[in-house]
């Protein structure tokens, strides 16, 4: 069975732990040792980026639980050319000053994608489908 979560944040930093929180509270129930773990590291950087790259006042959070996966959805308020091909989100040198983010959501991810919305385009993480796909 699946469950959708959605929550509008407010575009500031306070707002981050509330997506923790909210991701957190939605995979509870799935037996992954690191799904919890990874999809707060995800909803963090994503919220992250949006509040630091885009001027919008609302950031729509999407979480899409169909066990043993969860795919989470920021709408970014950016278009797609602003945040470029994901194939180029690859986490950088360790001197790097910063740019890590969305490298490390990609290397943690099953699939990562794209698509619009009325809010600018919206990045799409998908988590678990490896262990779903293992127990077909």
């Amino acid at each position: 069975m699946s469950e959708r979560h959605q929550v509008e944040l407010a575009s500031n930093t306070s707002q981050i732990a509330l997506a923790r929180r909210v991701v957190r509270a939605a995979v509870h129930d799935i037996d992954s040792p690191h799904l919890a773990t990874d999809a707060q590291l995800v909803v963090s950087e994503l919220v992250a980026n949006v509040i630091e790259h885009s001027s919008v006042e609302r950031i729509l959070l999407t979480i899409d639980v169909d066990e043993p996966s969860v795919t989470i959805a920021v709408a970014t308020g950016a278009t797609r050319d602003e945040l470029g091909s994901v194939d180029h989100w690859n986490v950088p040198a360790v001197d790097a000053v910063s740019g890590r983010g969305l490298g490390m959501v990609r290397e943690v991810a099953d699939e990562v994608w794209i698509t619009d919305s009325e809010r600018g385009a919206v990045v799409n993480v998908t988590l678990g489908a490896a262990v779903a796909a293992a127990a077909r």
